[in-house]
């Protein structure tokens, strides 16, 4: 085995891993929860809605993409992108993890069947009848048991862009591409990709019915916002500069 793939198993191993432990604590939180109160305070239990959930399931599938970019990295890589990129693979595995702990509590898939709605006019109400619950994953605090499915999943399928998202033929290319212009390639759909996820924690931030979900919001797009400042330093110390957004 290469150096370079034992580097390239190290860093999978450590996401994997890092998912793994984030979906413990979140299912261990919900499962130990007391019942619910009516009203919702931050670090108590929480009452998702079927909005709340669908951000979780998208962005899910947001970083999802976020993590295939890095495994595609080569080993020729300067250390500065080599080190934003390891940030990004550690950070988005931990809040995959986050996200998929609150969907096994509820029973709800981790695809979602109507993608992005909630970020549009379709965005569905939060559930009634039986309320949707999960844990307040990574904030220490009490979730309420897993109840019935939400609304979400009776949604009609229809989709919807996912902003900031790389298409098949830019991954393509930026597997095939090598040294700085692999760099430049990776910087520059990272730094798109992470404004969509910027816009998306957002929209969850101000319009989240959870306090967990707005704080696991604003944690992400001050994450994300950080981290764009990095690349666009890297972008301009290549001489490069940042793809057209939206």
């Amino acid at each position: 085995m290469t150096g370079f793939t034992e580097r390239r198993s190290v860093r999978a191993a450590a996401a994997v891993l890092a998912i793994a432990l984030a979906v413990a604590i979140g299912v261990l939180i919900g499962r130990g929860a007391q019942p619910a109160e009516p009203e919702q305070q931050p670090g108590g239990p929480q009452r998702l809605s079927a909005a709340d959930i669908g951000f979780a399931q998208d962005m899910i599938a947001h970083h999802q993409q976020a993590l295939q970019m890095v495994e595609l990295l080569g080993p020729d890589l300067s250390a500065d992108v080599r080190g934003i990129a390891t940030q990004i693979q550690l950070s988005q595995s931990r809040e995959i993890g986050v996200l998929m702990g609150w969907l096994e509590v509820l029973g709800e898939p981790l695809q979602n069947p109507n993608p992005m709605a909630w970020m549009t006019d379709e965005s569905a109400a939060p559930s009634t009848g039986a309320t949707t619950s999960a844990a307040a994953g990574g904030h220490g605090g009490h979730a309420m048991p897993a109840a019935t499915s939400s609304s979400a999943s009776a949604a009609p399928t229809t989709q919807h862009a996912m902003p900031g998202m790389a298409t098949s033929e830019e991954l393509t290319a930026l597997t095939t591409a090598s040294g700085v212009q692999q760099e430049v390639r990776f910087l520059q759909l990272m730094l798109r990709h992470h404004q969509g996820g910027v816009d998306m924690a957002g929209y969850a931030q101000r319009g989240g019915d959870a306090p967990a979900v707005r704080q696991r919001a604003t944690a992400m797009a001050k994450g994300q916002s950080d981290e764009i400042s990095m690349m666009l330093v890297q972008l301009t110390a290549r001489n490069a500069t940042s793809l057209p957004y939206p």
